[in-house]
């Protein structure tokens, strides 16, 4: 059941990025659906390779946990969460 409903949504994801390619959310949205998929299937992760690349053309930002801003933004106490980051 699970992996029938991550199907329905990549296809939604994938449509999202055929509509804006240059889409930070929308490529993040199908990156991650395909990791998940990926426990299921191998084929996704060749589909993760691509849509990085594809990403990294864009001038996306294809590993957000390197950025740190980002960090800082999905949760404000990561200063302490995380000592490894330096702030």
């Amino acid at each position: 059941m699970i992996r029938t409903k991550l199907e329905d949504a990549q296809s939604y994801w994938e449509r999202c990025v055929v509509i804006d390619p240059k889409s930070q959310d929308a490529c993040d949205g199908l990156k991650t659906v395909y990791y998940d998929l990926a426990a299921y299937d191998e084929k996704y992760e060749v589909k993760i390779k691509e849509l990085k690349e594809k990403m990294k053309a864009n001038g996306l930002e294809v590993d957000w946990s390197n950025n740190k801003n980002i960090v800082k933004a999905i949760d404000p106490m990561a200063f302490f969460l995380m000592p490894w980051a330096s702030y």
